[in-house]
């Protein structure tokens, strides 16, 4: 952990800028072909408590902890200097902050940032709700496992579950015989079809559902899709340490109802952002769902979250994202 003296003073200030340039300067070598990342994570960038993601140029904010907002002022002067910043848009409405005895807040700090910003990621263009969107809009730590589940989309059926605005579906551009975005979220849905025409995407790949994913899966209309992959990208099942039974509890039951409509050689990628869901019992509970849907697997690939959401070697903690690629034999 680096620091800055200035003659024998401490200077916080000074120590925060450089945070901040180092954290913009580690992510020019991660970036590639993409136009939105996450600029500065929190612990990981050795500043806690503070997001900042890049969206074409429009930065968005989240000061999540008492300590980084007693800097906010300075913080926001540093990336509103920055070359690269177009507009700043604060969206610290996390209930962690009130845990910090702090307020929810949001709203637009510098420039004008649109209602739905598009960005690129590998080729593939996207719109996000950076102002009323999950997170800050977008989940910008699936890339690398976009483009891995992407990449074995060729003519098959498959069913992207709490598909939000259609990541993983629109990353698959025109490879599936037919792909379903399916979530509860008539509004995600409505943005996945944007992501669609943006991408040009050959007309009838994509089916919009608009359902409880539990409750679908259940479904006769589920059985009769016969898929031949299945994505399981739900929301956070669990808060803290004490939710993580019945966290457990909720993915080996989506895990199952997955798994039951998958013939031999068909594939499961299941993911859990959970941070107090602990990988090896991550892995356990896709075995039990397994068993329980009456099939043997085979793992064949982990996920976890992309480089720029890197993972601080002295906070474990920062790694929250879990996924694996299973094949039913």
């Amino acid at each position: 952990m680096g620091s800055i003296v200035s003659g024998s003073t401490f200077q916080i200030p000074d120590l925060i800028k450089e945070r901040i340039h180092l954290s913009f300067e580690r992510r020019k070598n991660i970036l590639g072909t993409s136009t939105a990342a996450r600029m500065i994570f929190s612990e990981s960038d050795l500043l806690p408590g503070l997001i900042v993601d890049n969206y074409s140029g429009h930065f968005v904010v989240q000061f999540l902890s008492a300590g980084i907002e007693r800097f906010r002022d300075h913080i926001l002067g540093i990336l509103c200097r920055k070359q690269e910043c177009l507009s700043v848009y604060e969206r610290s409405d996390s209930s962690s902050r009130a845990k910090e005895g702090l307020p929810k807040i949001s709203g637009q700090i510098y420039g004008t940032t649109p209602a739905l910003v598009e960005f690129s990621e590998n080729g593939i263009y996207f719109l996000a709700d950076v102002r009323k969107g999950h997170k800050t809009g977008f989940y910008l730590d699936q890339k690398i496992s976009r483009g891995s589940v992407a990449s074995l989309s060729d003519n098959k059926i498959v069913m992207n579950c709490f598909s939000y605005t259609g990541g993983f579906g629109v990353a698959m551009q025109n490879r599936p015989r037919k792909i379903f975005q399916m979530d509860a979220s008539k509004d995600a849905l409505e943005l996945a079809r944007e992501n669609e025409k943006l991408n040009k995407i050959k007309p009838g790949i994509m089916e919009y559902i608009e359902a409880d994913i539990f409750e679908f899966l259940r479904s006769n209309e589920a059985r009769q899709i016969h898929p031949d992959l299945v994505i399981l990208d739900p929301p956070k099942f669990a808060e803290n340490a004490a939710q993580v039974p019945g966290a457990a509890r909720g993915y080996k039951d989506i895990n199952r109802l997955a798994l039951g409509l998958l013939k031999r050689d068909g594939l499961l990628a299941s993911f859990s952002c959970s941070g107090h869901m602990e990988r090896s019992l991550f892995q356990k509970i896709i075995a039990d769902a397994a068993l329980d849907a009456n099939h043997d697997i085979q793992y064949i690939q982990n996920f976890s979250q992309s480089p720029d959401h890197p993972v601080l070697a002295s906070f474990p903690e920062s790694e929250y994202l879990r996924g694996f690629l299973s094949k039913v034999i």
